[in-house]
């Protein structure tokens, strides 16, 4: 993600290209988690994300939020 500007006022979302920022947000705040990627598809935001579940191994769950 180059050339993007980085977002320090939330620690989990480092730098997002397109619009996708407040999308990998709500996708966080909806499942916890750690994020891993977010990319811009056509008119949607495609996050990653990595969550932990008690007792087993974290599991990757991938969201699609509207741009």
């Amino acid at each position: 993600m180059a050339g993007a500007p980085a977002n320090h006022a939330n620690k989990d979302i480092i730098a997002v290209r397109g619009d996708c920022s407040a999308a990998a947000r709500e996708a966080l705040s909806e499942n916890g988690g750690t994020l891993l990627s977010v990319e811009p598809v056509g008119n949607e935001c495609v996050i990653t994300i990595l969550v932990q579940n008690s007792g087993e191994r974290p599991k990757k769950k991938v969201v699609h939020k509207p741009m």
